[in-house]
Order: structure tokens, then C-alpha cells, then sequence
């Protein structure tokens, strides 16, 4: 006579019960470059009752980010996607809504900027409402609050309870421009700065703000636009821009009302003309850039294209190599003649650091590699 063990049986029900009543309500995928506002829409959504999965916050310490990710999705009623032109070029991004989508979990768009979708989130959203974060970005955030609770057949306070201390830190780096310490603050859903006491050195009136790099903070007005700012709070280079990115070796990534990514100096001036679908930022002299053509290639601070787009992706130049994705859709390095140093051979890589860098075989086992890709241990 067989029997099945009773903890068999508690098992089989509870993953049946895990699947039926997911553990949190709202998946928020983003792209990394928008996480200020991530931070901002998850904040308002945890305010009016809702609970968030959102990374990293939710990614359980020693676990595998992939696998984290997967596990999150399914544990949520629904996802809230943040569309905008960095979530339009993140694999990342449309791996999570393409997993959303296959899991049959409902999906509000929230579109942060004026950028339309490529032709993957086209597939997906086609059919779907899509909620516009300008021009009144607080305002909407009522209005998207509202749709997740529709969805979830729910109702929400018709006030907002602020639960936060008005200067709650958030953030704390050093500036690079002084000696003083900078700590990023937020009031009523806007952000500022604060000293090391705690006094506010710069209001909080900003959408997002960034820690300083190179003596600027990147801030989102209410405007909708992006432009920086200087330790005093001074707008130093003026909050027009669709798009923008840190300083990084005395240059900023824009994009311009073309809908084309340039660069500017601290002077705000276009030194890179806005004529490129996409940028990287500059390292060790070069900057990825993405064509037409969505291939990416390499320019140098003059804007002279050094190595040709031919790669579906490419990171930044680190220790000499760059690492970029083939037409094979592996992961190899380049040096800085465009020349392949280590062939596309590897299912995901990393930057190199002290001479070495992991990649990931086609199980997904980790192993390092020196500069010419020899293995150095698994």
C-alpha cells in the first residue's frame, strides 16, 4: 500500500496558494537610469496601502538577481513598467514585461518623457492605456495610484497621508566639489540637498536630483525637463533638456527635442552634435554612441567615430577593453582600434577590474578571465 507524506501534500497546497494570492500587489520595472523616479512612484504607491516589489530593495541578499527578478514578477498582482527613452533600450526591462506578459500579470505603462516605444514594447503595450507623467508629475502619480487600485478592485484614501519625516535622507554621498558633505533629502514628494547637521543648504523643489559628480548634481524640474545644478543650488545649466546624464570627464549626455542624444560641456554648450539614437558615457576618453541602424559603436571627445557601429550593445571603456554584444548575441572585448581582443563567445560578461573580469557560460556558470581571455579559475 503506497502513501504520499503529509508534507508532500502541505507543499503541493502551498505553492498553489502562493500562486493564487501573490505575496505583493505591485511589480515596478525600470530602467537603472530612472530609478530616482522609481523610488518616487514606489513611495507613493507603499503611502496609499499598496505593497511594491521593486529592485533592489526586494532582492534577498546571496541570491542570483536573475532568478531574484523571475520570483519577484510572480509574487505581484500586477506590474507598473515606467516607459521613457533609457526602459526603451534596456534588455533588462523588456526581459521583465516580456515575463509579466507571459505570466499574464496586468501591466500599466507610466510614460516619464516624451519618447515613443520601439517596436518590442509596441507588441506588448499596443492595446494598453498608457498613463502620461507630464506635465503635472504629482498630480499623475494620484492618477496612476488610482489605476492600480481599480485594477486591484480596491479604493485608496482621497488625501494623501505623508508618512515620511519632511528631511528624511535618502541618499548620502560626498560632494566632489568641496569638502562639505551633501546628503540628498526629500519634502512633500521633492528633492534637495542637506549638510552633514541636517540643515537644508539647497530646497527641495526638484522631481529627482543625483548625487554631485564632477562639482553637478543632474536634477528633473517640474518642468519635465533635465539640466544641473552646483553645490549652491544654482541652475547653472538650464532644465531644458529631454533627457541627460551625469558629468563624467567633463562631458554630459543630452537629449535634444530631435529626439537625438548629443553632449555638452559645463558650459552647456553642445560640443557633440544631438545626432546619435543613444549614448553611452565617456570613459577613459571614449563613449559608446547607437546609430540609426540600433548598432552601437565609439567616439572620441571630438566626436569623431574611432569604432564603427556594428554591436547590438557595448559598455563603457574600462582598463582598455571594452565589452560588446555580437551579431551571435555573445559577449566578447574590443580594444580601443575596435579591434576584437577576446571573440564574442561568452552568454553574459562584466567591466574589467584589476586585470580581470567574470563572464558566464551558456549554463550560466561564472569563471574569470585575464586580458588576452585566458580562464583564471571558475
Amino acid at each position: 500500500m503506497s502513501y504520499t507524506p503529509f508534507f508532500c501534500n502541505f507543499t503541493h497546497k502551498f505553492n498553489f496558494i502562493s500562486e493564487m494570492q501573490p505575496l505583493f500587489d505591485v511589480f515596478i520595472s525600470y530602467s537603472s537610469y530612472d530609478k530616482p523616479i522609481a523610488d518616487q512612484i514606489c513611495n507613493v504607491l507603499e503611502q496609499y496601502g499598496f505593497a511594491c516589489w521593486i529592485a533592489p530593495r526586494n532582492i534577498r541578499p546571496g541570491q542570483r538577481y536573475a532568478l531574484e527578478i523571475m520570483h519577484g514578477i510572480k509574487s505581484c498582482y500586477l506590474m507598473v513598467l515606467i516607459l521613457s527613452s533609457h526602459s526603451n533600450q534596456s534588455e533588462h526591462v523588456a526581459n521583465e514585461l516580456d515575463r509579466a506578459f507571459n505570466e499574464k500579470k496586468p501591466i500599466i505603462p507610466f510614460l516619464i518623457d516624451t519618447s515613443k516605444m520601439n517596436d518590442e514594447f509596441e507588441y506588448y503595450l499596443s492595446r494598453k492605456q498608457i498613463l502620461k507623467a507630464y506635465p503635472q508629475f504629482t498630480e499623475r502619480l494620484v492618477e496612476l495610484s488610482k489605476a492600480v487600485a481599480k485594477t486591484l478592485e480596491r479604493t485608496i484614501p482621497k488625501t494623501l497621508p505623508i508618512l515620511q519625516p519632511a528631511s528624511e535622507v535618502i541618499n548620502e554621498k560626498k560632494s566632489e566639489l568641496s569638502d562639505e558633505e551633501l546628503f540628498i533629502i526629500k519634502q512633500e514628494q521633492k528633492y534637495g540637498f542637506a549638510d552633514k547637521l541636517g540643515k537644508v543648504v539647497i530646497p527641495c523643489k526638484w522631481l529627482s536630483v543625483s548625487p554631485f559628480k564632477e562639482g553637478l548634481s543632474l536634477v528633473w524640474s517640474t518642468t519635465l525637463r533635465w539640466g544641473f545644478i552646483n553645490s549652491s543650488g544654482n541652475e547653472v545649466i538650464p532644465c531644458k533638456w529631454l533627457g541627460a546624464r551625469d558629468f563624467s570627464e567633463g562631458l554630459a549626455s543630452i537629449r535634444a527635442f530631435n529626439e537625438k542624444w548629443g553632449f555638452i560641456n559645463k558650459n552647456g554648450k553642445v560640443v557633440i552634435l544631438c545626432n546619435w539614437s543613444d549614448t553611452g558615457q565617456f570613459s577613459e576618453g571614449l563613449s559608446s554612441v547607437r546609430d540609426s541602424n540600433m548598432l552601437w559603436g565609439y567616439i572620441n571627445k571630438s566626436g569623431k567615430l574611432v569604432c564603427p557601429c556594428r554591436w547590438k550593445n557595448a559598455h563603457a571603456f574600462k582598463e582598455g577593453l571594452a565589452c560588446v554584444k555580437g551579431d551571435n548575441n555573445k559577449w566578447g572585448y574590443i580594444n580601443k582600434m575596435g579591434k576584437i581582443v577576446i571573440s564574442c563567445c561568452w552568454s553574459n560578461a562584466s567591466d574589467f577590474i584589476n586585470g580581470r573580469a567574470q563572464v558566464f557560460d551558456d549554463s550560466g556558470r561564472g569563471i574569470y578571465i585575464d586580458k588576452k581571455g585566458k580562464i583564471l579559475h571558475a
